[in-house]
């Protein structure tokens, strides 16, 4: 699920920025590849903001959930739910300076109106082969 948080982010940032007139400057991509030797690395953050996942951690706090249930005398076991905490950072890469902050500025504001993710508040390319598993999901955001 953690590359389809990735997507979901990028796609409703990407629409924010459209809707309030910016262009759709966020890529999923390793802001660490920005000075390698791969040239389409560098050509596809090229005046763009990087959204990469920097850290994962899980949440201890919530880990006391039982992993087991009774149906009549038999115990059935199950995998325990894993809550995460994803660590992403939005870099910007672009020309000028001032697209830069506005860009930052506006990401910023965007978390701001928006911290809880689920399928019901957010639009999502449905279609894409990859997000084809993606039902029910529920996501909070605490900017840093």
């Amino acid at each position: 699920m953690i590359f389809e948080i990735i997507q979901i982010l990028t796609e409703d940032v990407n629409r924010y920025l459209s809707d309030i007139g910016l262009e759709k400057s966020i890529v999923a991509e390793n802001i660490a590849f920005l000075e390698s030797q791969n040239e389409t690395v560098a050509k596809i953050l090229d005046d763009k903001v990087a959204l990469t996942l920097i850290n994962i951690n899980e949440e201890a706090t919530l880990k006391n959930f039982p992993n087991h249930t009774y149906e009549g005398t038999k115990t059935i076991y199950k995998n325990s739910i894993i809550h995460l905490n994803l660590f992403i950072l939005f870099s910007a890469n672009r020309n000028n300076y001032a697209n830069s902050l506005n860009d930052i500025s506006k990401i910023i504001e965007f978390f701001q109106g928006k911290k809880l993710f689920t399928q019901a508040n957010t639009i999502y390319n449905r279609s894409n082969v990859a997000m084809g598993n993606v039902e029910n999901f529920r996501f909070t955001v605490f900017p840093r």
